[in-house]
């Protein structure tokens, strides 16, 4: 729990038995450069008033993700209620910006052979 009694999960289940359809992702590089990544003050809750406070923080902007039109991007939001406010998967963009790291490696690689040929 964060200091306002909010529930974070550091953790997602991922064992192999609760998937179906796997398929690997291509392109997330791609994905990764669409995020808009700012820093803003974030009130602690959605109803406020003038003993409302707020933290500093860094991070996404879960409406700009639900309307991009990048699919990866938009699976990650998770969408907001009147009383509950929009949600972001980070672990699940985390994710996607290892599988990037790692198409990001291939690309070096692929660019060193080129330049070390000659």
């Amino acid at each position: 729990m964060d200091i306002a009694g909010n529930y974070i999960s550091i953790t997602n289940n991922s064992d192999v038995r609760l998937k179906t359809n796997i398929m690997p992702l291509h392109n997330t590089l791609k994905s990764i450069n669409k995020l808009n990544i700012v820093q803003y003050d974030k009130y602690r809750t959605l109803k406020r008033d003038s003993t409302s406070t707020f933290v500093k923080c860094i991070g996404v902007i879960a409406q700009e993700l639900e309307k991009s039109t990048d699919p990866i991007l938009v699976s990650s939001v998770i969408p907001a209620d009147e009383d509950f406010p929009y949600t972001v998967d980070y672990p699940q963009l985390f994710t996607v910006s290892i599988k990037a790291l790692q198409e990001l490696h291939k690309e070096y690689k692929e660019y060193k052979e080129l330049v070390y040929k000659k």
